[in-house]
């Protein structure tokens, strides 16, 4: 999703994609209908490396934090703390959030927690887990068909697999603090730059959903068990 600052008068808008099309970013938007190869996700990795490596390492170091040693949970949420990141840098600079990395990370994330909720005995926080996924992606679907074309991006829609397991181990506090936080952060940064005169600006929304999970993680941690 791509959440545009409107010109006067006019919609936010967003594309539709992998992620959404939209202004802004070094190597600029991609058209709507064009889907990220490896090539460019790596270039935009590469051009990125130090923002990277700032926000994976922080990334783990909330997990060591929060999260410990719990086999259920630490898997997922590392695993986590690297696509989020990435995902992160690549949306900011084409405004996507591509398939390449969305769904195999998402499976990834549910494997690994199955896992570790298997290794602790723990079968309440896997369905919880899956649950929350399913939630999520019920919702930002709805989102996405509320407003075709201009609401919700699939790419969103899908890091709902990504993002709703890890919060869902975290408990539903965190997965309802996590969404609250991302949608809240997204509007106050949309907000200051209407304020400041910014119009027409596009702001992808991935980087928000990511800096919300994490913020949930950092509050709630993981249930006790």
């Amino acid at each position: 999703m791509v959440l545009g600052v409107p010109e006067p008068g006019g919609l936010p808008g967003v594309g539709v994609g992998d992620g959404a099309a939209g202004a802004g970013g070094p190597h600029g938007p991609l058209p709507e209908d064009a889907r990220m190869t490896w090539s460019q996700i790596g270039a935009a990795l590469r051009a990125r490396a130090v923002p990277l490596s700032a926000l994976a390492l922080l990334g783990w170091a909330l997990v060591a934090w929060r999260v410990g040693a719990r086999a259920d949970v630490v898997a997922p949420a590392l695993l986590l703390g690297l696509l989020g990141p990435a995902l992160t840098v690549v949306d900011v600079a084409h405004q996507r959030l591509p398939d390449r990395l969305v769904l195999p990370g998402a499976a990834l994330v549910t494997v690994a927690g199955a896992v570790g909720a298997l290794v602790r005995g723990d079968a309440s926080a896997l369905w919880r887990s899956l649950a929350a996924g399913g939630v999520l992606l019920a919702g930002f679907a709805v989102l996405a068909l509320l407003a075709p074309g201009g609401g919700f991006g699939l790419g969103d829609v899908k890091c709902a697999l990504l993002v709703g397991p890890v919060l869902g181990w975290a408990g539903w506090p965190a997965v309802a603090h996590g969404v609250l936080a991302a949608f809240l952060a997204a509007g106050v940064v949309a907000a200051v730059l209407l304020a400041a005169g910014i119009r027409g600006r596009a702001l992808p929304f991935g980087p928000f959903l990511f800096a919300g999970t994490a913020l949930a993680l950092a509050l709630n941690g993981p249930p006790t068990p």
